[in-house]
């Protein structure tokens, strides 16, 4: 498939909405579902989706065994205690305020970033959303 500018905007539309609608669509299901059975299925469902991909790929991968459980624990406290936690505030509040969290995320990390990891936070990496992150977050 030719990648056109239109078809490209196009893509980035339908992957904006579908992120989007994941809130609505979790809350919805977590009127049958607790978050972390929630959390479990969305997993489960990602996972099948993308083995395939990753058995056509595994040649590429340079893993050892001594590596393994050190990405397990990535993986764990990267994606899935992070979707925990994100689900389970979704659970308590709106599906509008958790993605207007969410969407801070970027700029909370490279605040902790600056002021844990005393990282250097360069005005060009500034995002210019981080203004209307740092406006919504104060109005709570």
């Amino acid at each position: 498939m030719l990648w056109t500018p239109r078809r490209a905007l196009l893509a980035l539309v339908l992957a904006n909405l579908l992120w989007a609608g994941s809130y609505t669509a979790a809350k919805e299901s977590m009127r049958v579902l607790s978050p972390v059975e929630l959390n479990g299925l969305r997993f489960t469902i990602a996972g099948l989706i993308l083995l395939p991909f990753l058995w056509r790929g595994r040649s590429g991968l340079h893993l050892s065994r001594a590596d393994l459980p050190r990405l397990a624990v990535l993986c764990c406290c990267g994606f899935v205690l992070n979707k925990a936690a994100e689900f389970t505030g979704l659970n308590l509040t709106t599906a509008s305020d958790t993605a207007l969290l969410i969407a801070s995320e970027s700029m909370w990390t490279a605040l902790l970033g600056r002021l844990i990891l005393h990282e250097a936070l360069e005005r060009a990496s500034m995002h210019p959303a981080w203004e209307a992150d740092l406006i919504s977050s104060a109005m709570g």
